[in-house]
């Protein structure tokens, strides 16, 4: 499998097109409670509500109404909700993005006022777990060290480490990574290592609008007994000092019910050099499969050059699959 990542040698810039009801079909005059709300119930509160790190709670028309036209503005230059696959290559199971009828929706309500409807039209507020864990009480959690994030200034990075000390390796069937201030916790990346051996994959991992990790049926990591826990953590600050205590909960599979181990795939390219004033430099990594093998998920990563980024599998009779690409890559967002 070959990953081909676009580099430029100047910053990501984010182009800009203008909005046009001209996305999909819309009702004559939609209002919020009829049209809008289904819409924002269904792809914006996950992210948009209390206790969430959206800048802003949209659970409500009057939290709604004040931000209409950016709203409109986002979800019309597909800025928002944040999904960063190319259409029409592959389909995934966490597509967060609107359909053309949405966009089209959203942007001839605000240009026709913003108008409410009748309350009576109101959908009920989706329901979201309750209480610190997502998937009930893990079977063990890990609660790595505090962190002090400073007000302002760059970016923070932290390896943070914990040593487990289990009777036997465990099978994960799920994983959730739970931090304590999701306002500056930009993302978490859990590692497991033993002795001086490099990291073996990621246990888990969390970015904003993430769900916990769970792994197919009669699929699960492995965790080892005695193996080191790495925490890899990115902290943005916010204009006020913070602090974060992330744990990780950890929920195990009866050894008989795993089939396939979940692996991760290091497909990566480290060594190369972006020659100077090229605007489109490409990066070419390669892996070999040595077995049949089930891809559950990829990770396009690149850092601030980053700019598009495609995975294409080539088969042994030499065909060739894209099976994912995205023309616009931004390091603010890891999906």
């Amino acid at each position: 499998m070959t990953g081909i990542g676009m580099m430029r040698a100047v910053p990501l810039m984010c182009g800009t097109f203008a909005v046009a009801t001209a996305w999909g079909a819309a009702p004559g005059r939609p209002t919020y409670t009829k049209d809008v709300a289904p819409i924002m119930n269904k792809n914006c509160v996950v992210c948009h509500r209390a206790g969430e790190n959206a800048p802003m709670s949209l659970t409500s028309f009057e939290e709604v109404r004040p931000w209409a036209k950016a709203i409109a503005k986002n979800v019309g230059e597909r800025v928002m909700p944040p999904w960063h696959a190319d259409k029409g290559v592959g389909v995934f199971a966490n597509d967060r993005s609107l359909s053309d009828d949405d966009v089209a929706t959203i942007v001839k309500w605000v240009e026709q006022g913003a108008k409410q409807g009748d309350p009576k039209d109101m959908p009920e507020l989706p329901t979201f777990p309750t209480g610190e864990w997502h998937l009930g009480t893990p079977d063990l959690v890990i609660t790595l060290d505090e962190v002090t994030v400073p007000a302002g200034g760059p970016d923070q990075f932290y390896n943070l480490t914990h040593k487990m000390d289990l009777p036997q390796d465990q099978w994960l069937h799920a994983v959730e990574v739970n931090p304590s201030n999701r306002k500056v916790t930009h993302h978490v990346i859990a590692y497991q290592t033993e002795g001086d051996k490099p990291p073996q994959g990621w246990l888990a991992a969390w970015a904003a609008g993430m769900d916990p990790m769970v792994f197919p049926d009669k699929m699960g990591r492995l965790l080892k007994k005695d193996a080191t826990i790495i925490g890899d953590m990115h902290y943005h600050p916010t204009e006020t000092a913070a602090t974060d205590q992330t744990k990780i909960g950890l929920y195990f599979s009866k050894e008989a019910d795993v089939q396939k181990e979940v692996i991760n795939l290091w497909i990566a390219n480290q060594g190369f050099k972006i020659p100077a004033g090229n605007p489109s430099f490409k990066a070419r990594s390669t892996f070999t499969f040595p077995q049949d093998s089930i891809i559950l998920s990829v990770l396009p990563h690149m850092h601030y050059r980053g700019k598009s980024f495609s995975y294409t599998a080539t088969y042994p009779d030499g065909r060739k699959e894209t099976l994912m690409s995205t023309s616009n890559y931004d390091f603010s967002w890891q999906t």
